[in-house]
């Protein structure tokens, strides 16, 4: 590390970390990931739904109205 910036990442040495990390997941935590990857492409239909298809941002302060 270098003025606060790292300048080499051991990546072998993360991916073992992350993997440890990981193990310690719990069957609740694993069960809600599984039921929010069911649900996420309804929500994303909905959220595109209520959106609409492309819009235009309406700023009062750049108004020309």
């Amino acid at each position: 590390m270098e003025e606060r910036a790292f300048l080499t990442v051991d990546v072998p040495v993360l991916y073992q970390e992350i993997r440890a990390a990981a193990k310690t997941i719990g069957d609740d935590q694993r069960r809600r990931a599984a039921m929010l990857q069911r649900l996420k492409s309804y929500y994303q239909r909905w959220c595109q739904d209520w959106l609409g298809d492309e819009t235009r941002p309406f700023y009062v302060l750049n108004s020309r109205v």
